[in-house]
């Protein structure tokens, strides 16, 4: 039995539709679910799941495009540049993994096979997550061109959390953060919490352990007040 041909959609409209479904997702990515139902309560009575897969709901909106905005129309254009532009980056030297070789491939495409749907619902988190560090790192370069203090120091700091990863190798977080004197300052601990959240400002004390390229200033000893 020959297998049935794929239905072809132009790429503007199949990231449009993709920035729809992250609208109405609030910015979280559904996966497909073949339970679209879970417990509710102790009487083991299903309802729907709240929320439908972006997949899903980018079959309504290719099915009714009239119901795709000008603004999810921008952002599915953005998208799908921040792909294309992956590029630039193999031209540089990098080597990309096989979702960025994939998602480059199709954003450089007129039309998409709706047999990729399921990639291109994905794609909005992952060039959400990519604005969010080029961001962060954007205030970082910012930052003064200046040290919160001589090698040794002890400084008490008000820091605004901006980057916050745990490291399996080192079982320790690693913390980016800019004090409010616009200083850039870095330190690890192993006593992370919900204070240390990306976006938080804590009150800490920590000597300076050292001078790191671009004026980062690490600090070690870190308490928090």
């Amino acid at each position: 039995m020959a297998r049935q041909k794929s239905v072809m959609y132009p790429a503007d409209l199949m990231f449009a539709a993709s920035a729809a479904a992250d609208r109405v997702n609030q910015g979280e990515y559904v996966k497909v679910d073949l339970n679209q139902y879970e417990i509710a309560d102790a009487d083991n009575i299903p309802v729907q799941q709240h929320k439908l897969p972006n997949k899903q709901l980018m079959i309504e909106f290719l099915a009714e495009p009239h119901k795709i905005t000008d603004s999810d129309r921008e952002l599915g254009k953005d998208i799908r540049t921040h792909f294309k532009a992956l590029t630039f980056e193999i031209l540089k030297g990098k080597i990309l993994n096989d979702f960025q070789m994939k998602s480059m491939n199709l954003a450089s495409g007129e039309e998409i096979s709706e047999r990729e749907m399921a990639t291109i619902a994905c794609m909005p988190l992952t060039f959400s997550k990519a604005q969010k560090r080029r961001d962060v790192d954007s205030r970082l370069r910012e930052c003064l061109n200046e040290y919160v203090g001589d090698i040794g120091t002890k400084v008490t700091l008000s820091v605004e959390i901006v980057k916050a990863s745990y490291s399996q190798k080192h079982s320790c977080y690693f913390i980016s953060g800019i004090t409010k004197e616009n200083l850039s300052v870095f330190f690890a601990t192993s006593n992370w919490g919900p204070l240390l959240a990306v976006g938080n400002t804590v009150k800490l004390t920590g000597k300076v352990k050292s001078h790191r390229d671009g004026f980062v200033s690490q600090l070690n000893y870190t308490k928090f007040q």
